[in-house]
């Protein structure tokens, strides 16, 4: 992707990218990271790729009044740190979760059903597959959320950063990106700049196609800037 038409957000920089950026080596520079977004009549479904779901969670706005139920019937708070570890799958309810609530989701999850569909408090579900998390929610913010964990971790891997060093994207940038069917992320559409990274996003459908937009993430100040 040529050098974004943000220009030299300093004036000072030189823009000259580095042509790998310092994190990606060839196998990071060809793999993409992704959000694929399905919206539905009452909910919007897709996939979250190249993340975990400890990385959506803790994205995740932190909602005081919301509980978290996990496959093996463990319930957690968001007033303490969230441990996802190996769970299969994760439902957000608001308020505290019952035992029978839980039995009762559990069970409407082995049947194959998503609890979205039948407790009203639920509004977040995840599920881990080998290729990707799957998701449904009646949370807009919640999938922009998880696009802004996927903008975030990326940016993190460019810079050999920690993401928790990263600044997330304001849910304003994260909407002006997402596109209708999600966005899509390559190390080798992200050049990196003494003060800026330049960071190319492509629609999903068309996933192999050049990008067809940027977003800037300034090194200096943590802030995201959209064309």
């Amino acid at each position: 992707m040529p050098p974004s038409s943000h220009g030299n957000p300093s004036g000072n920089e030189p823009l000259t990218p580095s042509p790998l950026g310092p994190g990606f080596g060839l196998a990071a520079m060809l793999a993409t990271r992704s959000l694929t977004t399905i919206r539905g009549e009452h909910a919007v479904g897709g996939w979250a790729r190249g993340l975990s779901a400890q990385n959506l969670v803790e994205g995740l706005e932190a909602a005081p009044s919301a509980s978290y139920l996990f496959d093996d019937h463990r319930v957690a708070s968001t007033r303490s740190r969230l441990h996802v570890g190996s769970a299969k799958w994760i439902c957000r309810v608001h308020g505290p979760i019952e035992p029978r609530d839980g039995r009762a989701i559990c069970a409407a999850v082995a049947r194959g059903d998503d609890p979205l569909d039948f407790e009203i408090r639920a509004d977040l579900h995840l599920v881990t597959h080998l290729d990707g998390i799957k998701f449904s929610t009646t949370d807009d913010n919640a999938v922009l959320a998880i696009a802004a964990t996927l903008l975030r971790h990326h940016a993190a891997d460019a810079l050999r950063r920690r993401p928790r060093d990263i600044a997330a994207p304001e849910l304003d940038v994260t909407a002006a990106l997402l596109g209708r069917d999600g966005l899509s992320l390559r190390g080798l559409e992200t050049q990196v700049y003494p003060g800026f990274l330049d960071i190319g996003i492509a629609g999903v459908s068309r996933e192999a196609s050049p990008a067809s937009q940027s977003v800037i993430y300034d090194r200096v100040t943590g802030a995201w800037h959209t064309e």
